[in-house]
């Protein structure tokens, strides 16, 4: 993953915090290259997608509730991120081991 991506990643993760009305889903995006279509390969790159939540008609009257509502991006990236790195890492090893 280069650089760009981490930084609009983590642009898109403190944004999202701040504003505290996202969720983070990974999603697994079907590869339509020539090249890798020659390669016959057996898995796909990942990315996350950034899910707005409206969070407007929401009520928190205590602690509890204001500290879940919160979590919501942060949970979310914590289990999407490693999702997606280990599926791209996968995918590269498919790619370095098909294509070569």
């Amino acid at each position: 993953m280069n650089l760009k991506i981490v930084q609009l990643i983590s642009i898109l993760f403190l944004v999202c915090v701040s504003l505290n009305g996202c969720a983070f889903v990974p999603k697994s995006i079907p590869d339509t290259t020539t090249h890798n279509r020659a390669c016959q390969l057996s898995t796909n790159e990942w990315t996350i997608d950034v899910i707005p939540i409206d969070i407007s008609d929401l009520y928190c009257h205590d602690e509890i509730c204001a500290i879940v509502v919160l979590s919501v991006p942060v949970v979310t990236a914590a289990i999407s991120i490693p999702i997606m790195l280990i599926g791209n890492s996968i995918h590269m090893i498919d790619e370095q081991l098909s294509c070569n």
